[in-house]
């Protein structure tokens, strides 16, 4: 038996034979039908691309799953296009260019400084590739604390988070940062770092704070089997903004300088840049907390790592670089409290080094008061001609190293 296809219709002359309403409807929908394929084509299109290239569309299927992945993109934030607008409007923390669209953003908000675990359990943190500025210092026996310093960039999620230091607040003082923490010593003597805040106004949301409810701001994870409480804390940063906001509606929500702001320059030319340089100390004695920065000509960063293996952010799964590490010899004192709670002179002057462009320089470190920033000075000249100037910082994410006088740094 023979099967006869139908002969096609006449498509304008179909349309010819149509009342003015039908023509209307007829109109709409093949208009609908070529939208509808055009989006089916794109999406084909855009799977067809991924696989082809190695990569495979996933479903979003978290909050975090999506931050992770929209920060893995090749482009930094700061370098992605906004409008044609030019960049060049610095960060008054680290120095870094952004269009004035882009400041409108950071311009409107104090710094934020949150105290950040740094126990081996509590490694990769999450968060630290979008601070300002980082400071590193020992909390007690060795082990080192973070603080992140952030503004023009506010990550999602935070930590783990740990308790407050009184080192740690009056970092957070020399920012005029509102100090994210959990919980800290309170029960009076030099290390009670709440009377501290209290005495050189420092403002803080707490997580144990028992007044207020911070629920909104600071979570437990406990993803992670086996591990214990303190290393489950995180924070919300965004959300510790609104408590600030909240909690001190009298006090200015934009950033205010503090003393001289550090001075910053362009990247150097290749041709003034080592090709190599590695650094490496320890705070105490204990392997585990043992950094190693490498510098990356390439990219003009220094990479970190810590107790033998690559320091990342849990958030990019990228390793941490720094485009300036500032190392700052500063005295330690044990109050042999029981506790082994720790005081660092963070006011007055001593040595230290900064390493920028792969190069080696020693500086001064200054401070007059807590309500000044620390100034890094460099001195030029010799003799009657001797005198100080403030180190040239490059634009981008500055790691502090606060170490006991007397520690050694082995460069190579």
């Amino acid at each position: 038996m023979q099967f006869l296809l139908p002969k096609p219709p006449n498509i304008k002359d179909y349309f010819l034979s149509l009342n003015p309403p039908k023509k209307l409807i007829f109109v709409i929908t093949v208009f609908s039908f070529v939208i509808s394929g055009s989006f089916l084509a794109l999406s084909v299109s855009k799977a067809f691309f991924s696989s082809a290239s190695g990569g495979i569309v996933k479903e979003i299927t978290s909050p975090t799953d999506f931050f992770r992945r929209a920060s893995r993109s090749s482009v930094p934030k700061e370098s992605q296009p906004t409008s044609g607008e030019a960049k060049t409007v610095p960060s008054p923390i680290n120095g870094v260019l952004y269009t004035p669209t882009e400041a409108a953003d950071w311009q409107s908000r104090r710094p934020l400084a949150i105290t950040v675990n740094n126990h081996v359990m509590a490694r990769p943190q999450t968060g630290l590739s979008q601070a300002d500025v980082v400071y590193e210092a020992v909390a007690e026996g060795g082990i080192t604390r973070f603080l992140a310093v952030f503004q023009s960039q506010v990550p999602e999620v935070t930590g783990a988070v740990r308790s407050a230091r009184v080192h740690f607040a009056d970092f957070a003082k020399e920012n005029d940062a509102w100090l994210g923490h959990w919980g800290g010593w309170k029960n009076g003597g030099p290390a009670d770092v709440y009377d501290h805040m209290r005495q050189v106004y420092v403002s803080s949301v707490d997580a144990m704070d028992s007044v207020h409810d911070i629920s909104s701001a600071f979570f437990r994870d406990y993803s992670s089997q086996n591990l214990p409480l303190e290393h489950t804390a995180f924070a919300k940063p965004k959300e510790i903004y609104n408590l600030a906001y909240k909690f001190y509606p009298d006090q200015p929500r934009e950033y205010q300088q503090v003393g001289r702001s550090w001075v910053f320059k362009g990247d150097a030319s290749d041709s003034q840049k080592a090709d190599s340089q590695t650094i490496s100390f320890n705070f105490w004695d204990l392997p585990d907390f043992k950094v190693v920065w490498t510098y990356d000509k390439a990219t003009n960063t220094y990479k970190r790592s810590q107790g033998g293996k690559p320091s990342t952010d849990k958030l990019t799964d990228e390793q941490l670089a720094a485009k300036d590490v500032i190392v700052l010899f500063m005295d330690e004192t044990s109050l042999n409290d029981g506790k082994g709670h720790l005081l660092y002179k963070v006011v007055g002057q001593g040595n230290g080094k900064a390493f920028i462009d792969g190069k080696e320089t020693a500086i001064k470190w200054s401070r007059p008061s807590l309500n000044d920033r620390t100034r890094f000075l460099v001195s030029m000249g010799t003799g009657a001609n001797a005198s100080q100037t403030d180190l040239e910082l490059n634009r981008g994410q500055i790691w502090i190293e606060v170490l006991p006088t007397g520690t050694v740094v082995a460069v190579q």
